[in-house]
């Protein structure tokens, strides 16, 4: 997979709820959820729709492993700061890089 512009990767995700929010009743939509992450690829991948099925597949693989681990370091990181110890010894942790996109 090509570079991708993570910003607006993280946007394209953040305006289709179905893909993350757990309480929307879209969430357990298969077929939008497919087509919000086909929307997302044409988005974030050049030439998307020009790509055969096999590569759009694939693609599509990777564009959702991305996002989980995006996600995940995130999610770390919020879990990370909440469980810091006080006291002089405490080691600062570092703010998550996407922190204030992924915030939604």
């Amino acid at each position: 997979m090509e570079h991708l512009d993570v910003e607006l990767f993280i946007d394209a995700i953040e305006k289709r709820p179905s893909l993350w929010d757990s309480s929307s009743g879209d969430y357990k939509n298969r077929q939008l959820k497919r087509d919000d992450w086909n929307e997302v690829c044409e988005i974030v991948i050049q030439k998307f729709g020009e790509k055969d099925e096999k590569e759009r597949q694939e693609i599509g693989r990777e564009v959702q492993l991305k996002w989980k681990s995006l996600r995940d370091a995130y999610v770390r990181t919020i879990r990370q700061s909440k469980g810091k110890k006080s006291g002089a010894s405490a080691k600062a942790v570092k703010t998550y890089i996407y922190a204030k996109q992924l915030g939604f």
